[in-house]
């Protein structure tokens, strides 16, 4: 058997391209929540240095200089453009492992280099041609081999790449131990004191002596290295052990209803996750936090509420978030972020025979076909503090804008949704010439 990594290019920048020719050749950056950092960068953006996770405002007057376009991240539309090509890579005959939002892994039956690459070029240039989306290929008899023939594939500007037994010593000698599959930022360091300071040699320690370093993930990683299959595909999706919703306010709050309604909205997004995998939240906990380098008081605190009945109803969910809430909370001091978790899920949750109408499945149901139709908030519930707002276009069309509210984070270079709202879609018009 081989594996087949599957990973979008600069995925994030990459989907902002789609929709708009025009950036094909231009630096992109997407930034985080509250437009504060940089989460997705372009090639050219990284060569010149900006790292992951770095602050806009310090690279801000460098990035003007070289003409970038910098957007606010809008996960809405990212989160679409991967299930369409997770979509394409279906087409194959292999099985699908959904590894992250930008990659998969395939198993694919054991073949000649030659045709692996050949398939290899192929899966890029579907998902390519029927998404937009570029992905990068690696192939390799282990899923860790098959990340460091995605790692060779980019260190060569190359599409596909296939890692055999001729050149597998000679590319894992190129990819520095932090970039090994499996090998965390505290590890890399504790390796290179013992002068091990690339894949290759990791895969020539010796097992004796890995056995003495490792727990059982880290040997597993030198048995991949090595060419021992030890992790396979995840044909199903493992259990959820919870669900979190949480976000970092774009204005500190320092009003109780108005960090109620934002929990409210948390709680709302949470429950909609919870029925969509068939689960049901036994508990409920609802944190705060004014951050560690907040100005003034700082504070952070914690609360958890059990659900008498395992549910993912929204209603008492919220009124969980509530109650958890008045514990935890103290006057003037100004949150930055919040968030809630549903925990003790449940496949089988318990019916109330005393619920309103109002928890019925079938409304859920309703509510979330809805949304998932015409957008998220199109329907919500008024404890949220959720407000449909609407503009008027340059042709006269009336289109809903943005309705969360301030505090749910700054988005203000935010690109249209344009595959999930039906006011958005890309006009496109032909004329004579």
């Amino acid at each position: 058997m081989l594996f087949a990594l599957v990973d979008c290019v600069n995925f994030f920048a990459s989907c902002e391209r789609v929709f708009d020719p025009s950036l094909r050749h231009r630096p992109v950056v997407v930034l985080s929540n509250n437009d504060g950092c940089a989460i997705a960068r372009s090639k050219e953006v990284k060569a010149l240095g900006v790292p992951i996770g770095a602050p806009y405002h310090q690279w801000k007057e460098e990035l003007d200089r070289i003409g970038a376009a910098v957007f606010s991240a809008n996960f809405a539309l990212y989160g679409d453009l991967s299930h369409r090509v997770m979509e394409v890579l279906r087409t194959f005959p292999a099985d699908v492992e959904v590894y992250s939002i930008d990659e998969a892994f395939l198993a694919l039956p054991d073949q000649p280099p030659e045709e692996a690459q050949a398939l290899a070029e192929l899966i890029e240039q579907r998902v390519y041609q029927w998404t937009g989306v570029p992905v990068r290929v690696g192939i390799a008899r282990t899923k860790t081999l098959a990340k460091a023939a995605g790692e060779a594939a980019e260190l060569i500007d190359k599409p596909a790449f296939v890692l055999t037994d001729r050149n597998v010593e000679a590319v894992l000698a190129r990819i520095p131990i932090e970039k090994v599959w499996g090998i965390g930022w505290r590890t890399a360091p504790r390796l290179r004191q013992r002068r091990i300071t690339t894949a290759l040699d990791l895969r020539r320690l010796p097992l004796k002596e890995a056995r003495t370093f490792f727990n059982v993930t880290g040997l597993r990683t030198v048995y991949e290295l090595q060419g021992v299959s030890c992790i396979p595909l995840e044909r199903a999706p493992s259990a959820r052990r919870s669900i979190t919703h949480s976000r970092s306010f774009g204005t500190p709050i320092a009003q109780r209803a108005v960090l109620r309604e934002a929990l409210a909205s948390f709680v709302s997004r949470a429950a909609a996750r919870a029925r969509k995998y068939g689960l049901a939240a036994g508990a409920l906990q609802v944190y705060a936090t004014t951050g560690h380098h907040a100005r003034g008081p700082r504070y952070s605190n914690a609360c958890t509420v059990q659900v008498p009945a395992a549910t993912n109803a929204t209603p008492p969910l919220i009124g969980a978030a509530a109650r958890a809430l008045d514990r935890i909370w103290r006057d003037g001091v100004p949150f930055r972020k919040a968030g809630v978790i549903l925990f003790d899920l449940t496949r089988t949750p318990q019916q109330d025979l005393f619920a309103p109408t109002c928890l019925l499945p079938d409304v859920h149901r309703t509510l979330d076909t809805i949304n998932r139709t015409y957008g998220p908030d199109t329907l919500a519930f008024a404890s949220t503090g959720l407000r449909p707002r609407y503009r008027r276009t340059p042709d006269g069309r009336k289109v809903r804008v943005d309705t969360r509210p301030e505090w749910l984070g700054r988005r203000s270079r935010c690109s249209p949704l344009f595959t999930t709202r039906w006011a958005e879609i890309p006009r496109v018009s032909a004329e004579d010439g």
